[in-house]
């Protein structure tokens, strides 16, 4: 042994993953094991995720209930043997290694004896490190570092060299080959990993199926040593967040270790899952009989990683450890929370049986596989159910990817026949379900084909959308009423929920949460955004991003819009699962019965309904010259708005009227032709107005106000007299439609 050795080259190990790995490395022994490997030339197809597997360390985790602990990157706690992982990894890289360690500063930490192949002192341990760099051998050193790789030694091993798990790249002292000066080492170091000579590397496939196995066995082992281990350990996380009696809250160290063990649980899911994600796709390469079952497992794995950004991030968390505790304290975010945890165990149930049932495929003996827990089948059964009622396409959730983002939604736009947002966003939500509908379908079932809507506020009274005299809320139709007709109508169980004002209120986050769990199924979502309605397609986890359709932006690939925007409004609406929907008859009797009351809908506030609407917007229209010019312009932006609507209304209620007129007798189907036949009219009549006018209309690229004169809106107070008296027959045809099928008389539902 001379004074100083080096090894040239030895691979980084550190937190720095932006600029000198493929990802983070949080796992210590694995990453360390990465360097130590690739550099005496082990196939680098064994990486860290790889070593990350094979040792169990990625598909395990540990909570004490009785102490509030978790384990993070612990190797020696993961299986009832302790040397189990050290052991496994180094079988699958081929070599021989000894594990070394000082008792006293063993035990003092708590690292078990029996996961030493060797005691020594600290003279032995450092005379075990310098011979092995003499080797041209890396040493892994074991520690409060809490891992390190030795690359070198200097004054016979009184300063070592190499690379500490954390370090300050800015302050730390390096040597002339840029690695760390690791001086006093002896104060943090218990034991070190010593390798010995290669042997033969066993076959990929081999080590794979030996992991997987290894994997199913350490879910469905319930207890290991003194932890709650597997499947179990993700129930009494869950039991820990809402303990019964609550924790005291004034009980600071109490709070402090529950989230701790909070934090670093879901670290220990959130990289670990990911790279299952990662590994079980190269390990369906190799074994495609089982390809199917391992790649299922891999989406339950790549959603349980986004889970935890979610975990995160409800507590108005950024990234791991960086939530509010103030607000981790607020039973109900814990609350949310535990929901979160047992979604993640129902998720990490489903990927263990997929993994379980992939085994025999691989040429696994059953007996070697782990029995289920007792509660699994129960679970499995409940989750199956859902799934089945789930009214998602399998082939669509199949097509998911990273992002996550369902294929298959068309983008929107103003001016292709779609012009109502909700419906139109909707349509689009629905595509790729297994159970869409047309725009004009929802049209038809929600009554928006049929309704006039007209904003008049002549008191300047406060509303919900402000005191303005005039409001181009009039055409939207995101109501509870049209939300539930449309449900019965199609049978899916459409859930809207609000969207608070406040940015990092707790209903935005739950929302958040949900729209991921949503378009894991492929199922898009429609929420409120600036003055219209958007489809949300996909979603990027650590900025809590959605990507949506918007009208606004038809031409853009991927507009973001982050969860906690203001511009996100009410309704949040999710496909909430499939069910029974109404016979076609019955759905088209009750839109008919929703046309017919529109009608003469009485006000609701300053919104007028129907005929009452057309003839107030008409006498709004007269108003014009003696109104100032704010108001001028509130009136012809509420004006082409609504009329452009309107258009698109009637277009859909024709051809709704005519899809579905075979559903009824003979007398009936007379009336409903006369009235698709005044639907056709006030079509034609108000798409000659907008065309010749089409320069006055804004979303159209015109140039607004300018040219409104008073011959032009003359114009169309005549227009609307007759698109009054289309409707008043129109209307009238659809009551003698109810009448002959026996069905007037009733209100809708």
């Amino acid at each position: 042994m001379g004074a100083d050795a080096v090894l040239h080259d030895v691979p980084y190990l550190g937190d720095d993953w932006q600029t000198y790995l493929d990802g983070p490395q949080d796992f210590s022994l694995p990453s360390a094991m990465r360097s130590v490997m690739f550099y005496l030339g082990v196939p680098r197809e064994r990486d860290y995720r790889f070593y990350l597997a094979v040792s169990g360390m990625g598909l395990q985790q540990l909570w004490q209930p009785e102490t509030m602990r978790a384990a993070f990157d612990d190797p020696w706690a993961i299986d009832a043997d302790p040397g189990r992982a050290v052991r496994r990894m180094f079988a699958a890289a081929g070599y021989a290694y000894e594990t070394l360690g000082i008792p006293e500063l063993c035990e003092q930490i708590g690292v078990p004896l029996a996961a030493l192949t060797a005691q020594v002192d600290a003279d032995g341990l450092r005379a075990a490190i310098c011979a092995s760099i003499d080797a041209g051998k890396p040493v892994i050193l074991l520690g409060k570092m809490p891992c390190a790789v030795v690359a070198g030694y200097q004054a016979d091993g009184e300063t070592l060299v190499g690379w500490r798990y954390v370090f300050d790249p800015a302050t730390e002292e390096r040597d002339e080959n840029g690695y760390l000066r690791i001086i006093e080492w002896p104060d943090l170091v218990y034991g070190a990993i010593i390798v010995g000579e290669p042997g033969e590397l066993p076959p990929m496939r081999e080590t794979w199926r030996d992991a997987l196995v290894w994997a199913v066995r350490a879910a469905r082992t319930p207890r290991v040593g003194e932890w709650v281990g597997g499947l179990e350990a993700l129930n009494a996380w869950a039991a820990a967040l809402t303990p019964e009696p609550d924790l005291d809250p004034a009980n600071i160290e109490a709070f402090e270790k529950l989230f701790e063990a909070h934090d670093c649980t879901a670290m220990t899911l959130a990289e670990g899952r990911a790279y299952a994600n990662d590994v079980l796709k190269r390990i369906a390469e190799l074994e495609p009989d089982a390809a199917d079952e391992l790649l299922a497992a891999a989406r339950c794995y790549g959603l349980i990683h986004d889970l935890m950004w979610r975990v995160w991030q409800t507590p108005e968390g950024s990234w791991p450890g960086n939530a509010n505790r103030q607000r981790f304290a607020d039973p109900q975010v814990r609350r949310e929370l535990r929901r979160i945890v047992l979604t993640v165990r129902d998720l990490d149930t489903q990927a263990i049986n997929h993994v379980a049932r992939a085994l025999p495929a691989m040429g696994v003996d059953a007996a070697d596989i782990a029995r289920p827990l007792q509660w699994e089948a129960e679970a499995l059964a409940r989750l199956a159910e859902e799934e089945a009622a789930s009214g998602a396409d399998p082939a669509a959730r199949g097509a998911v990817h990273a992002g996550l983002t369902a294929e298959g939604v068309p983008r929107l736009a103003f001016g292709q026949g779609k012009d109502c947002t909700f419906i139109g966003a909707l349509e689009a939500a629905l595509a790729p379900t297994a159970h869409p509908y047309s725009y004009e379908q929802l049209m038809g079932w929600s009554g928006l084909a049929f309704r006039t809507r007209w904003f008049s506020n002549p008191e300047r009274a406060e509303t919900a959308w402000g005191d303005a005299r005039w409001h181009p809320i009039s055409p939207h139709g995101e109501s509870a009423e049209e939300i539930a007709a449309i449900a019965r109508a199609t049978g899916w169980r459409l859930r809207a929920e609000d969207v608070p004002e406040a940015p990092r209120a707790l209903g935005r986050e739950r929302n958040a949460t949900d729209a991921v769990l949503s378009l894991a199924r492929a199922l898009p979502a429609v929420v409120g955004l600036n003055t219209d309605m958007a489809c949300v397609w996909g979603y990027r986890i650590h900025s809590v991003s959605f990507m949506v359709r918007d009208y606004q932006r038809p031409r853009e690939d991927e507009v973001l819009v982050t969860g906690h925007d203001e511009a996100l409004h009410s309704p949040f609406v999710f496909l909430d699962g499939y069910g029974q929907s109404l016979p076609e008859r019955d759905a088209l009797i009750e839109a008919l019965r929703t046309a017919v009351a529109g009608g003469a809908r009485p006000p609701d506030g300053p919104l007028q309904f129907g005929l009452a609407a057309l003839d107030t917007w008409r006498a709004n229209l007269g108003e014009y010259e003696a109104l100032d010019q704010a108001e001028r312009d509130r009136l012809q932006a509420t004006n082409w708005w609504t009329l452009m609507h309107l258009l698109d209304a009637r277009t859909a209620a024709a051809a709704f009227l005519e899809a579905n007129a075979d559903l009824l007798g003979e007398e009936a189907r007379a009336a409903l032709a006369r009235a698709v036949e005044g639907y056709r009219a006030e079509v034609d009549l108000l798409g000659r107005f907008l065309q010749i006018n089409r320069d006055l209309v804004p979303w159209w690229g015109g140039a607004g106000a300018r040219g409104w004169d008073a011959t032009t809106r003359a114009t169309q107070a005549d227009m609307l007299a007759q698109a009054r008296d289309l409707e008043e027959e129109a209307l009238g045809a659809l009551q003698q439609a109810l009448v002959a099928e026996g069905e007037a008389g009733r209100a809708p539902n």
